[in-house]
């Protein structure tokens, strides 16, 4: 299993775009276990938005990979689904 995570923000000219820099994610607890039904949490790290940048924070996408395939897509907002699809397949 593998989890994408996309940062989008919103730059001085309005335009929505990939944030630049290093998004880093962990488990907040190991091994994974799903096998009891209960949650399994994920941290997402991403670069710290300056107060001066003309850059705002705007949003993100979340794809959960299993063997290759798409399984769940989450967008937020969900206007993020119409301009930037997660592929069918594992980047």
């Amino acid at each position: 299993m593998k989890v994408y995570a996309y940062i989008y923000v919103q730059n001085a000219d309005g335009e929505i775009v990939p944030a630049t820099g290093k998004i880093t994610s962990r488990w907040a607890s190991l091994p994974i276990d799903w096998t009891d039904g209960s949650a399994e949490h994920l941290d997402i790290t991403t670069p710290p938005f300056a107060r001066s940048s003309p850059e705002r924070f705007f949003g993100y996408v979340f794809g959960v990979y299993y063997q290759g395939r798409l399984q769940e897509a989450r967008f937020d907002p969900l206007s993020l689904a119409r301009d930037f699809l997660m592929p069918n397949t594992a980047p």
